[in-house]
């Protein structure tokens, strides 16, 4: 009789470790993956300008001059996304520039008989910055589609 109870206990036990191994796992829920626009930035840039300009006189003739240099600054804006998709912000740039450039040209003094003076022009572009605004449309994760207008300033100064 023990043995037969004994057998009867250990196929109990084993079915019952069977049913238990039938269990299908559940995998936590996944949170959905979000974008959002919204926060403040800050950030700096480095690189390199080039302009082509060109100089006009009173008489038609023009001299055609450029000017390449250093570039370096930084922007901060901030962002709100709102309406679920829709993003509005602003941002402001600030650069310094050694853009630079001189030619040789002449300055003539009708009222002294045509006199001709050599002079020399130059052209010098030290400060760079804007600010503008922006109203967006942010698609999928990570995109946003935006339309951006603004003010631009500069020093630029002619001597």
């Amino acid at each position: 009789m023990l043995k037969a109870l004994f057998g009867a206990s250990v196929l109990a036990l084993s079915a019952t470790t069977a049913s238990a191994a039938d269990l299908a796992l559940q995998a936590p829920p996944v949170a959905p993956i979000t974008f959002d626009w919204t926060g403040c930035y800050i950030g700096g840039h480095l690189g390199g300008g080039a302009s082509d300009d060109r100089t006009i006189n009173i008489a038609g003739g023009s001299v055609d001059f450029g000017a390449a240099g250093f570039i370096g600054g930084g922007q901060a804006g901030c962002d709100h996304q709102f309406a679920s998709n829709w993003v509005v912000g602003a941002e402001g740039r600030a650069a310094w520039s050694s853009l630079s450039s001189h030619h040789g040209s002449s300055v003539r003094f009708p009222a002294l008989g045509n006199l001709t003076v050599p002079s020399q022009f130059g052209l010098k572009n030290d400060f760079l910055g804007s600010v503008t605004a922006r109203l967006g449309y942010a698609y999928g994760l990570g995109w946003l589609f935006y339309a951006r207008g603004g003010r631009r300033l500069d020093s630029r100064e002619g001597r």
